[in-house]
Formats: C-alpha cells, sequence, structure tokens
C-alpha cells in the first residue's frame, strides 16, 4: 500500500538537527484508522479485483490491522513521492530518509520516528511545502463493504 498521511511537524519539540545536518523527528504520524479515499488505480490487484482505475473507493484501515503492522512500519525509507520501494525494486532517487524503530499504535494513529536526510525534502518541511510523505507497504485490499464503528460506510 502507498499511504499518504501529514507530517506531525507542527512542534518544534519533537524534532532536531543532528551533528551532520540530518533532521530527527521523535514522533510523527504515518497513518490513520479512518475511511479514505483511494482511485481504483492506486489500490494493489485494482485490475483482478475488477476497479474502474478513475473511481474513488473509500477504504477502511482498520485500527486492529494497523496494530499488527506497526513493526513493518520500523526502519523502512521515507519517500518523497509515493512510489512502491522493495529490495528488488528500490525507488532510490525519491528516498529521503527512514522511519526508525520505534512504532507504536496509539488507538487512532500509527506513529514513529523519522530521520530526514535530503537537504531539499528538510527544506519543504521547514517552509511547509512538504507535509506529506509515503511510507510504501503492500497489502491485500479488501473490498467488502461495511460500516465502521463510528457509523461510516466503506
Amino acid at each position: 500500500m502507498i499511504i499518504t498521511e501529514m507530517l506531525a511537524f507542527d512542534r518544534a519539540s519533537v524534532r532536531h538537527f543532528d551533528k551532520v545536518g540530518r533532521l530527527q523527528i521523535e514522533r510523527s504520524n504515518l497513518s490513520k484508522a479512518n475511511v479514505c479515499g483511494y482511485f481504483g488505480h492506486e489500490i494493489p490487484g485494482a485490475e483482478a479485483l475488477g476497479l474502474d482505475p478513475q473511481k474513488l473507493y473509500q477504504l477502511y484501515r482498520d485500527p486492529d490491522e494497523l496494530r499488527k503492522a506497526v513493526s513493518t512500519f520500523n526502519n523502512i525509507p521515507v519517500l518523497c513521492r509515493h512510489k512502491p520501494d522493495y529490495p528488488g525494486a528500490p525507488a532510490r532517487e525519491y528516498r529521503v530518509g527512514t522511519t526508525h524503530a520505534n512504532g507504536e499504535f496509539d488507538g487512532t494513529y500509527l506513529v514513529n520516528g523519522m530521520s530526514i536526510w535530503d537537504n531539499s525534502a528538510i527544506a519543504g518541511i521547514e517552509t511547509d511545502e512538504q507535509r506529506e510523505i509515503s511510507s510504501s507497504y503492500a497489502y491485500v485490499a479488501d473490498m467488502t463493504p461495511g460500516t465502521t464503528p463510528d457509523g461510516e460506510p466503506y
């Protein structure tokens, strides 16, 4: 799955620069348990699922699934664009840092620290131009319709 979330860069106390100029962020929201819209072309296996590439589908990021996935968000590349990034096909040109090894799920957000190495990405963060990141990971889409515990349909 390629996921986009807003970063928690607004609290200066959670970030600092290390000795060589990398931006260290102690806690950042990487994913959220919620219903989120994805176009068919953004969903893995869309063709096999018979999805319309241009249609917007509401997918539920289940909190139980995020809780189970916490460790998979440790020590993975942080990308400035939404691209798949795996050992067999690394997206080196989009890598701007890495997540830390302190991932946790707080009931709503999957949070983790991160290090940003790329000066352009750091400048974007500092000027609020870069407010989103991509954590590239795989998932199998379950297109079964339902309703969240809060009553939101997906």
